[in-house]
């Protein structure tokens, strides 16, 4: 590199050329992305294929025709019922923050009318695998309507507002509330 240290100017005073720290930033950014993605696909694609082939695979091998019956609608009902739950974490939000902007309404109404149909349909059939995920799908898209009936006209709160008080402001206003007397009635 003609005898010059990382850095230094140019013979002329130009500055060097190359990657500044922004370029190199961005360059390394553009190629993390690719490896999120790889890493992203592997991990759904062991969740959902491997996990499921695997759980079919096992239970083929090791287990009678009636407990296999039993294991796999278990395990289905079971990703059917954290499928349903999932939007909890969002109700959270939506009692905390007075805001419905999290919680899209479609997706809910969506969500409860498609538990609702599998239900009656596993009551027409009497299947309980069918029936045990969308009763309780049924159960929690009628908790979210509901929440986004009361919450959808609400004002928001602030930032500040959701966030709890801070230890030394709590002592800082009983402080406060100790230097008035209160009057004694006799």
């Amino acid at each position: 590199m003609n005898g010059r240290r990382k850095g230094e100017p140019e013979a002329d005073g130009r500055p060097r050329q190359g990657l500044c720290k922004l370029q190199r930033k961005q360059h390394q950014c553009i190629l993390a992305i690719p490896l999120t993605i790889v890493k992203t696909a592997a991990l759904s694609l062991f969740l959902n294929v491997g996990f499921y082939m695997a759980a079919i695979l096992i239970t083929r091998l090791a287990l009678d025709k009636a407990t296999q019956i039993k294991t796999i609608g278990v395990l289905c009902d079971s990703v059917t019922i954290v499928s349903f739950a999932s939007p909890l974490a969002a109700m959270s939000t939506v009692v905390r923050t007075r805001s419905v902007e999290y919680m899209p309404f479609f997706l809910s109404f969506f969500s409860f009318l498609v538990a609702l149909t599998w239900a009656i349909y596993a009551v027409l059939v009497r299947d309980i695998f069918i029936g045990i995920p969308n009763v309780t799908g049924l159960a929690l898209g009628v908790c979210q309507l509901v929440l986004y009936a009361i919450y959808r006209n609400a004002t928001p709160l602030s930032k500040d507002d959701e966030k709890p008080p801070k230890i030394a402001d709590v002592e800082s206003n009983l402080e406060e509330g100790l230097k008035h007397e209160i009057p004694s009635s006799k």
